[in-house]
Parts: structure tokens; sequence; C-alpha cells
């Protein structure tokens, strides 16, 4: 809190009697007492999904764990999909423990989890009783496992994959990740005590790879197969050799074609059957493991049970039943199929869907009393009511509920932040697409940003006058918008502008939050507000 000191120049003496009337209470007024609430769904409900990217299953009972890309959570389910244990959490500095982006998920016969944490290029290790956190291992040095995503502002999605083979739960165990950024299968033996590489990984030699994405490996253990993503093609490599010995599958959507297949998985039946997690053909294709002959296809782009809406993730069931497990993505959901092809089970609650929010990073009170919502990694505006239900939404869904990240006018990417102004306007800070936005009461976009005014709006606020002030950190500034659709620079020299507030009343200002400080205009000199230098100051 900021109060007046007991000396001051007479300039700084009228701003920090500003300051005062804005933030310094009388000591002994007591602050209001606060009742924590939740306005949505809740977003931890066992089978609440955001992008399952990853599938594996505990060879020994069946259980299956799903990386959830989005929430950075592992999730454990029964066989039929009763939820059992959630562990692990976002994290975005590496802690132990803790996920961002989630490339892949198997488990060894030793119940142990092995995650593919693709953002922190490491592997990291739990328990799979308990979801305890138990190791990591690599870095940089040794993976480049996330460098199509970190091009993309919603961190998404591609983020390579991994598969664990032991044969017995005495055996050793060897990891095999698929190393997108570097274009290589890597194979590691780990020490049964540290369950940590024993040495340097064994590379793929001799074989061109391009943004291979997943991995699986035969009931053996001889044979790894390689979803070679940007070649349309499963490859096959002996995994004594690290050589490859076949391969199958070209660009199409006819029968053995594929359009970015992303994972690979084979069962434990007699013939062992590898299934092909065709993403954006929105199919599993199925062939004779051995032969590599085609059998035949599984699901179809849609979103009733029994189709698909990008597949992302297939891993084989415990036993000699066989079957898959699908990673059914963009519907948010897991289907378990037969090897009849019958679906036998299906599980999942769409957390993108509405009502549910996904790293939202903006809010505002609305002019009716409600909340609005910068539900950024959903690519939406949500509206709640006073008592928290849900009310409708700016970014017109698609046919999974959420809406698509697109540059029309009506939609957006990765919105940030959001506010009204004095006329019930709503200015949204459409941060991917680089631009700002105003909506009017009824839902229509009555003023939108010329190309490159806005590079990175990444806080927006407004005044009771139809202004709005734009902390742009692509320009390292703080903008002003009219009413009439004027852009200004109040201030230029502002990397790291990530935040912007409007103070109303006697001495109204705005306020900037940077890399390092916080930067005050405020018009001590005026009531309205000033860009000249003496009605600046650095907080």
């Amino acid at each position: 809190m900021l109060c007046p000191p007991r000396r001051r120049s007479p300039v700084l003496a009228v701003l920090a009697g500003a300051l005062a009337l804005l933030f310094c209470a009388p000591a002994h007024a007591a602050p209001p007492a606060l009742t924590p609430s939740v306005v949505g769904e809740n977003p931890d409900t066992g089978d609440v999904f955001r992008f399952a990217q990853a599938v594996g299953v505990d060879p020994l009972d069946g259980s299956v764990f799903v990386g959830d890309q989005y929430s950075g959570r592992i999730r454990k389910f029964s066989p039929s999909g009763t939820p059992l244990l959630t562990f692990a959490a976002l994290g975005k500095h590496a802690e132990p423990g803790r996920l961002n982006v989630v490339g892949g998920v198997a488990v060894d016969r030793s119940k142990h989890v092995y995650v593919l944490d693709s953002d922190n290029d490491r592997v990291s290790v739990f328990s799979a009783v308990d979801g305890r956190y138990l190791t990591s291992f690599g870095d940089r040095s040794i993976f480049f496992l996330f460098p199509a995503g970190k091009a993309r502002p919603d961190h998404g999605i591609a983020a390579s994959g991994l598969t664990v083979f032991q044969a017995t739960p005495r055996s050793a165990i060897k990891v095999y990740v698929a190393d997108g950024g570097n274009s290589r299968l890597e194979q590691f033996t780990l020490d049964p005590g540290t369950l940590t590489p024993a040495g340097p990984p064994r590379i793929n030699a001799g074989l061109k790879l391009r943004w291979p994405q997943g991995v699986g490996v035969n009931p053996s253990g001889r044979l790894a197969y390689v979803a070679d993503d940007q070649h349309h093609r499963v490859v096959v490599i002996d995994t004594r050799t690290m050589r490859s010995v076949r391969s199958v599958g070209d660009f199409g959507n006819g029968p053995g074609q594929f359009n970015a297949p992303y994972d690979v998985s084979i069962d434990n039946a007699d013939p062992s059957r590898m299934y092909v997690a065709d993403n954006l053909n929105g199919e599993v294709d199925v062939f004779d493991a051995n032969t590599l002959e085609y059998v035949g296809a599984l699901g179809g782009n849609g979103n009733r049970i029994g189709t698909f809406a990008i597949v992302r993730a297939v891993a084989s069931g415990a036993g000699r039943a066989g079957g898959v497990l699908v990673g059914d993505s963009l519907n948010n959901r897991i289907q378990v199929v037969d090897r009849d092809g019958r679906v036998t089970h299906a599980w999942g609650v769409a957390g993108r869907s509405p009502g549910y929010v996904t790293r939202a990073r903006g809010v505002a009170f609305t002019p009716d009393g409600g909340l609005a919502a910068a539900d950024t990694f959903d690519h939406r505006v949500e509206l709640f009511t006073g008592a928290g239900a849900y009310d409708g939404q700016y970014g017109p869904p698609g046919r999974t509920g959420f809406a698509a990240p697109s540059d029309g006018i009506d939609r957006f990417l990765l919105p940030e932040s959001i506010a009204y102004d004095g006329d019930g306007d709503l200015w949204v800070a459409d941060t991917g697409n680089h631009r700002v936005k105003r909506i009017d009461p009824d839902g229509t976009v009555n003023w939108i940003s010329p190309e490159d005014v806005v590079i990175r709006p990444r806080s927006i606020a407004a005044d009771e006058a139809g202004n709005a002030y734009v902390a742009d950190d692509g320009q390292a500034a703080v903008l002003r918008i009219t009413p009439a659709g004027a852009v200004s620079v109040l201030r230029g020299d502002l990397p790291g502008a990530a935040a912007v507030a409007v103070t109303r009343g006697v001495f109204p200002g705005v306020y900037a939050a940077t890399d390092d400080r916080i930067v005050s205009f405020v018009s001590p000199c005026s009531v309205a507000m000033s860009a000249t230098t003496p009605c600046l100051a650095t907080l």
C-alpha cells in the first residue's frame, strides 16, 4: 500500500495525495469478510479432460492412465473407466512432479508411470499406485521434444511420444522416446534403483525421420514401431541394432494411408496387431504387426461414440485379448475398442465445453452484476450470471463445444484480458491474433484494431468515458484507444508490459505493470487523462 510520506516535493505531494485517496484506508477500518466461491464447472472431476493427449495401460491390471495436455494432470481409471486417482499438476518452470505439455504416458511392470514432460524436455516418473513423484531425467542436451509446439502461442499440440518395455517385474526397463525435434528414436536402459538412465541413449542409425511423434514396442521387445508423422508412415526398427527393417504407409486417406500419424501401439494377441492413431483422418488404422498387412480402420471423423475427432493416442490393453484404447482427443474422451471393432467402454467429460474454462487469464464483472471470463485456451469469452450459472459465450462453438482458434472477426486466439467500459461495451485483448476488439451489449463486434497497430496485447482496461488502455507487450508500450477508435501510445519504453488497470474517482489514473516496475499515468494537474511528461510517475 502506498501512503503519503511525511516530506515530499509539491508535485509529488499531489500525486501522493491522490494515491492516498485511492488506496489508503483509515487504520481502524477492518477489511470486509470474503467467502471463497467457484464460478463455472468443477475442474477436478475425475473424468474431465482438456485434450487427452496420451494414454498408457498398466500391463498387469489394465488400469488406464491418461495424460491431459492442457491441465497438466495424469488421471488413472479402471479398465472400464471408473476414476481412481489424479496426480501431477500444471507447472511452467520444471518444478519436480509438475508438468506442462504432456507428450506421452507409459507404464512398466514394476508399477511406475513414465510421462513425457515435453515442454521441459524430460521424462518424469511417478508411482502407478498412489501417483507419488519419484524422479525425472533428460534436458535440452538430450531431447528437443517440443519445437513445433513452441512456435504456437497456445502451446500445442505436437509434443513427441514414448513407450516402455519390461518383460517381467524384475527385468531391465527400457524407455523409448520419439524425439520430434531431433527427428530420431532414442532407447534408454534404466538403472533399476534410481529409475534414471544407466548410460547415454542408443539412437536409430541411418534413418531419416521427420517429426516422429509416437512409438510402440511388440510383445517380445525386439521391434519398435515409430509414427513418422510428417512422412505419413510407420517405420519398424530393430531394437538390438536400432536400424530400420521396414515401413508402411504414405500420405492419403485410403486403406493403408495416413495423414500425420501420431501414435502406435501393438497388442498382445496372437497374431499381434498394430494400431495407428491416424490423427487428421480421424481414425485408427489396424495392421498385422508381423507382416504389416492392412486389416481395416476404426472410427472416422465425428463426435458420436464409435467415431473420433483428432486421434492423438492409442494404447493396447493388458492380457492377450487384444484391442485398443483410443485417445479421442478433440472429443475429450477415451474409447475402448475390442479386437472385433466394438466399442466396449467410453468415458470423458469435455473440460472445454460450455461452463468450463481452460487456463483462463482474465475476468471482469458484467454491467448487470454477472461475470465474464477470458477463457484463454478455449479461445472464447464466457459469461456467467451473478449466481455462477453459465450464461453464454463470445466465440462461436464448434461441434465439440468450445471455440476453435481462428482470426475471423467473431473469433479469438488466446484472449488474455477483458474489460467493460462505461457504455457497457466489452473490450477484449485478442492476444494470439494481435488485435483488440470491442463488443457491444448484444454481442456484435463494433470495432477491431487495424492490422499491425496492436502487436501482443496482454492486458486491457477501460474507463467510464469509453476509452480503453492496453498493455502491449509486443511494442513494450501502453496504448490508449478512444471511443472513436483512435489509437495513441501513452508510453513506449515498457518492456514486459503485461498488466494495466484504471482507477476512477476524483483522481482517475492508469497503472501499468512491467517486468520490473509499476508505472503510474496519473494526472494531478487535471481530472482528464494526460500523456504529457509532468503527469507521469514511476512507482
